[in-house]
């Protein structure tokens, strides 16, 4: 296993790491799925993953229930890195939840606390205070944020006082959105980059062109392609690959990705095959679908739910639409060719929902939404 310093401090931390959701929910999970799960992350931790990443609202708190047997007798050994859910980022509720989530994962401090989305409802400074108290405390660590634009990074770190050492993001060789200010904004200070989602759905969405490329590098160094997907992250020293598997042959396909380096002329080869651009899509030609795996996460199906937002999800797509006319949007949505057989839509929206409906509320049906499409051949 390759190890890294966390941002600008003296922890340090696996390149790859480990996400925490998979057990499912109480209410909707079995034993035998849970002891799986638990031997998936010891599995990890056996590789020498010891960055491991859960959340309050991962599967209802049973995602850090489920962490915490895995771990317990082996803290000394793991970094734990948390996240509250933004409904939560007032000053008493921050405090609340990171009761809460040490709680249910039975330890007494987190490594790392992030915001997991920004509210625009509450002040960030007094978010950040909240997790500055934590530090005080002794029950935090390191602070980091997610999902937050460049600009709210910026604010965050200057509200922080530079206590912020991470960003968690969607990065990967498909999405490449940060590279416009994030990532480098990250390298001129020093933060660490914990780029999630760094597969993908490369199975799915590999055009000709990619597929030679990465199938010549695989040939040569005897890999997957999903290993030359996780080299390539961390091909940077500040860079931190979070993967998510039940699969224990999985975990150790992702640990094993350091165990090669890509050349110089290889990265720069996969940076010029690899730079998909967004394309502007009209929004009546896109099909919401229902994929929600468990009763524990619900996203609105219609733009009158979204509307109405009686989940209180925060920030509600109301809010996020008045931040789109602001041109804070986040990133594109994610599309795959449509298999709606009646004809009425030629795409399906697998990830961005509450962007979308944000989106149509910010500027009608009129105006093309922008989105990748992951499985487009051309």
């Amino acid at each position: 296993m390759i190890y890294r310093n966390l941002g600008k401090t003296q922890a340090i931390i696996s390149a790859i790491g480990q996400g925490s959701i998979g057990a499912g929910s109480r209410t909707n999970t079995s034993p035998e799925k849970i002891q799986r799960r638990i031997e998936v992350f010891l599995s990890g931790i056996k590789e020498g993953i010891t960055f491991l990443d859960t959340g309050e609202d991962y599967e209802d708190g049973h995602a850090e229930e489920v962490l915490g047997k895995a771990i317990k007798g082996l803290r000394n050994r793991v970094f734990i890195s948390g996240k509250f859910k933004p409904v939560n980022n007032t000053f008493l509720e921050v405090l609340r939840s990171a009761e809460m989530s040490l709680k249910r994962l039975n330890i007494d401090y987190f490594d790392l606390y992030q915001i997991q989305w920004p509210n625009p409802q509450v002040p960030l400074s007094e978010t950040l205070g909240a997790m500055l108290k934590l530090v005080d405390q002794g029950k935090v660590r390191f602070l980091g944020v997610s999902n937050f634009t460049c600009s709210q990074l910026k604010e965050a770190v200057e509200l922080s006082a530079d206590k912020i050492v991470s960003i968690q993001t969607e990065y990967n060789l498909l999405n490449r959105e940060v590279e416009k200010d994030i990532l480098p904004y990250c390298q001129s200070l020093g933060l660490s980059l914990i780029a999630y989602s760094p597969l993908s759905r490369w199975n799915m969405s590999l055009k000709d062109n990619e597929k030679i490329t990465l199938e010549r590098i695989c040939t040569k160094y005897a890999v997957t392609m999903p290993q030359i997907f996780l080299n390539w992250l961390i091909s940077r020293k500040n860079i931190v690959a979070l993967t998510q598997t039940m699969s224990i042959e999985h975990v150790k396909e992702n640990a094993r990705s350091v165990n090669f380096k890509l050349s110089s002329a290889e990265i720069e080869e996969l940076n010029k095959v690899f730079l998909r651009q967004p394309v502007f899509i009209p929004t009546k030609s896109i099909r919401v679908l229902n994929y929600d795996v468990d009763e524990t996460h619900h996203i609105y199906l219609n733009l009158e739910d979204a509307l109405k937002n009686k989940l209180n999800i925060q920030p509600s797509p109301v809010v996020i639409a008045d931040e789109l006319k602001q041109g804070l949007m986040l990133r594109p949505v994610e599309l795959v060719v449509s298999k709606d057989k009646t004809g009425s839509y030629e795409y399906d929206l697998t990830h961005g929902r509450m962007r979308y409906w944000a989106w149509i509320i910010a500027y009608g049906e009129k105006k093309p939404i922008p989105a990748y499409i992951i499985n487009d051949k051309g």
